[in-house]
């Protein structure tokens, strides 16, 4: 199994940027780990090619035909982010599971990567990132896509804008007015019910 992270130039990121692991487990592997990345689009692909080492920033794998058959890349992402936690930070795909396929296939996320401003009451901030994903399956068939290769493939673009999210307080005055709100629903609901169950009793009362 090889595991790579790259920018969306094909560049291999510096092992010193890359702290990924898996760890081999009763069926499968368990991949854990960090990657610092640029922000630049780039992908993160584990599949069964085989490195054979590179020369300027580019590596090269080889194909083992024999493995590709035999590759099972059906996972479940446990957790998957993008920066520090911050309140309300939105991970879609923590804790999702791949769609079974028949044979073997590549599984491929697109992930739209917004950098998100988080600021406390106190005034401290947090720079982080949430994203938006999207998923598409595609099963290997050699005689309609010979080009297919079984794995997972996570390809990330980030978006030019920010988003700033910041932490509020109710003043004692909207709290009021939450309340005196509360209590003209509850007493507009109460004189309906009143009125029905004087309507329906008059109603009985007549016949």
């Amino acid at each position: 199994m090889s595991l790579v992270s790259e920018d969306g130039k094909g560049n291999i990121y510096e092992p010193t940027r890359s702290h990924l692991v898996h760890t081999p487990v009763d069926s499968g592997c368990l991949v854990e780990g960090s990657v610092s990345v640029k922000c630049i689009p780039g992908h993160l692909h584990v599949s069964s090619h085989r490195n054979m080492g590179g020369m300027n920033g580019q590596m090269f794998f080889a194909l083992d035909p024999s493995s590709q058959m035999d590759f099972n890349a059906s996972h479940t992402i446990k957790h998957l982010s993008f920066g520090p936690p911050f309140p309300g930070q939105v991970n879609p795909l923590t804790d999702v599971s791949s769609a079974p396929t028949s044979s073997p296939a590549t599984f491929q996320y697109h992930l739209r990567v917004v950098p998100t401003v988080y600021e406390y009451l106190s005034r401290a901030t947090i720079d982080s990132r949430q994203y938006s994903a999207s998923d598409f399956v595609q099963e290997m068939d050699p005689r309609v896509a010979p080009h297919v290769r079984p794995g997972l493939y996570l390809r990330y673009d980030f978006s030019p804008t920010i988003v700033r999210r910041v932490e509020t307080r109710r003043t004692f005055l909207q709290f009021l007015t939450s309340i005196c709100a509360i209590c003209g629903g509850l007493l507009s609901i109460s004189g309906i019910l009143d009125q029905v169950v004087y309507r329906t009793v008059e109603s009985s009362k007549s016949k």
